[in-house]
């Protein structure tokens, strides 16, 4: 485009300048021939002094045209010739950068050249290095393997010793099972076996290649006196271990001397179980020697409470706690009833009547609950074979204590579990309350208003003691409860004292 531009220009400016030369070159030759056309009067001065303007103009474009091009072409030179500087100066830092690359391919090459051969080296050794580690190690080894097999072998022929001992006990023990005197027979076999060591030292002497006969005799003769003083000891500690399982009781007495020798008061084992203060079993002798009555006893108390339950304490606490809520209120008719605590009482013979509680209704008729109480875990069920049970002792008990005055009996199951369909059935079919209800805490002390004396659970006469709460008598929450009111402790260890 700037080529054609630039011929333009060219091309008008030439005819521009031609054109003025000749139109000039014509005026000053037909000046007189023509200069009618110049006056005014002939009308045409103003067309040919705007052609000779424009010519003019023409011409100045032209001039001014070819000026500035010839500007800018300077411009365009020196800008080419400013990229042909910037073109060698990149390809001579091209030039001088590929040179530098293949100096360092050329030195990472002889880097990889070197590495290789000291990788090449290094293997070599190692494989030279492990090889004879590994001879060697295959000799340690069947060395160590040479010893277990050895140490094996040995271990081998102990056992089968050990078994024949083992065996020869037992068929001794096979022999005497019945027999009158079991721990003196044990203690003779435990013996026996644990002075086998003594036998074997014993015989290594004698056999050795250069035998000790002395040494061997001096061996034999401390085995004879070992064992006797072993056989001993084992039959008093199993007389000793048995007695204490049958009663542990015995055991706060043999924490020290004094303690043991008071055992000496009691004349049989039925005084020492009598007379003996059962909140000792549950204290130190320290704690019993040195804290007040009420401290120990209450202590005691609380100690016992977090004991492991057998199922019978379990379900007499379950009873014990029903009766509490009875009494207080808390279930069936929202009154206070008189509970008598027939089951804890009369243990199996109590013909599935846990509790037997009474009140007068508003009409003043008497109503009789026969009560059943089963604590089982929420895992069990209860089948309709119970229910069945707890109506028909329901049932007796009213044929049995039919009298002048009608008594309306009812039947209650109260558990912590639930029923299954059919024995939900039964109930509502033979008219037996549902009571569920989880286990709580209660007041456990008895207080007895005849003797004015109080009862801890693990005492003697605890589960015979009956408080009738009519006649005074009430259950304690804690033992200063009990002795504030003028009750003192049960116990007949006192009496000897």
């Amino acid at each position: 485009m700037d080529n054609f531009f630039s011929k333009f220009l060219n091309v008008v400016s030439f005819i521009a300048i031609t054109s003025s030369l000749v139109f000039g070159f014509i005026l000053l030759n037909v000046r007189k021939e023509y200069s009618y056309l110049l006056s005014p009067e002939s009308g045409k001065s103003t067309i040919i002094i705007a052609a000779l303007a424009i010519m003019a103009i023409l011409c100045f474009v032209s001039i001014a045209s070819r000026y500035r091009i010839s500007k800018l072409t300077k411009q365009i030179y020196s800008h080419e010739a400013t990229i042909r500087g910037f073109d060698m100066r990149f390809n001579s830092a091209m030039n001088r950068m590929k040179k530098e690359k293949e100096k360092i391919v050329e030195d990472k090459n002889k880097e990889i050249r070197k590495l290789e051969k000291n990788h090449k080296q290094e293997m070599d050794s190692f494989e030279k290095k492990s090889t004879q580690e590994c001879k060697s190690a295959v000799g340690k080894i069947n060395h160590e393997m040479f010893l277990l097999k050895q140490d094996y072998e040995k271990k081998i022929k102990d056992l089968t010793e050990q078994i024949s001992s083992l065996s020869s006990l037992v068929e001794k023990l096979n022999e005497h099972r019945n027999s009158s005197t079991p721990f003196r027979l044990v203690s003779d076999m435990i013996s026996d076996y644990e002075t086998v060591v003594f036998d074997k030292e014993e015989e290594r002497l004698a056999n050795r290649p250069y035998p000790a006969p002395k040494a061997a005799e001096t061996v034999r003769e401390l085995r004879r006196k070992y064992r006797e003083q072993l056989f001993d000891f084992k039959q008093m500690k199993y007389k000793y271990d048995f007695l204490l399982g049958i009663f542990p009781e015995l055991n706060i007495y043999l924490e020290d001397d004094d303690s043991l020798i008071k055992l000496d008061r009691f004349d049989d084992l039925d005084s020492f179980d009598e007379e003996r203060d059962r909140a000792h079993d549950w204290l130190t002798n320290d704690e019993y020697n040195n804290l007040s009555d009420v401290e120990k006893n209450q202590l005691a108390l609380d100690r016992y409470n977090k004991r492991k339950k057998g199922n019978w304490e379990i379900g007499i606490e379950y009873e014990l706690y029903i009766g509490y809520l009875l009494r207080s209120g808390n279930l069936l008719s929202g009154e206070k009833l008189i509970v008598d605590q027939f089951g804890e009482r009369n243990g199996l013979q109590d013909l599935g009547r846990d509790i037997i509680a009474h009140r007068i209704n508003k009409t003043d008729q008497k109503e009789t609950y026969i009560i059943q109480c089963k604590r089982w875990s929420n895992t069990r069920v209860i089948h309709e074979n119970v229910i069945c049970q707890l109506f028909g002792t329901a049932l007796e008990y009213k044929l049995s204590h039919k009298g002048l005055f009608e008594e309306i009996v009812i039947p209650v199951f109260v558990t912590t579990t639930n029923l299954s369909l059919t024995a939900q059935e039964f109930a509502n079919a033979l008219g037996v309350k549902v009571i569920i209800k989880e286990m709580g805490d209660y007041p456990m002390i008895k207080c007895n208003i005849d003797s004015m004396k109080y009862h801890l659970p693990f005492d003697q006469q605890y589960h015979t003691t009956q408080i009738i709460e009519t006649h005074g008598e009430f259950y304690a929450w804690t033992v200063k409860e009990a002795v504030e009111k003028g009750y003192t402790r049960a116990r007949r260890h006192l009496i000897n004292q």
